[in-house]
């Protein structure tokens, strides 16, 4: 049986964060911003007015969290990529290092196989001499 899972309800923003659109503000003036949503603004709780700080165009945005992604990468800062991880995995960015690792692992895998295969190959003809 089992514990049932929670449905989620209301709204989620493209990271999977619970979003209450409710107490978010208008905002008509920047429909390609990273965080508008619906009509709304999610990134503040009240309405800037104009000439909002937070503005980004989503594609702007993306870029610049995949060079950050790219940049912890590069430095092993895998402490800080683990943190952020659920964004990550949101946007798309870790799914390129998991497909790498599987082909790694199946690639390790059929080596391990074929190795094996050799050294009892090698082991019957050792037997064999004897």
């Amino acid at each position: 049986m089992g514990r049932k899972r929670k449905e989620k309800l209301g709204d989620f923003d493209r990271l999977g964060e619970a979003v209450n659109l409710e107490k978010c503000p208008e905002c008509s003036e920047h429909t390609d911003c990273f965080s508008w949503m619906g009509g709304k603004c999610t990134a503040l709780n009240v309405s800037g007015g104009q000439g909002c700080s937070f503005y980004k165009p989503a594609e702007e945005c993306i870029r610049n969290c995949r060079a950050a992604y790219l940049k912890l990468k590069a430095a092993g800062r895998y402490d800080l990529i683990r943190k952020y991880i659920k964004a990550y995995e949101a946007m798309g960015f870790i799914d390129e290092d998991v497909e790498a690792a599987e082909q790694k692992a199946s690639d390790f895998e059929a080596f391990r196989d074929s190795d094996y295969q050799e050294q009892m190959s090698l082991m019957s003809q050792a037997s064999e001499l004897l």
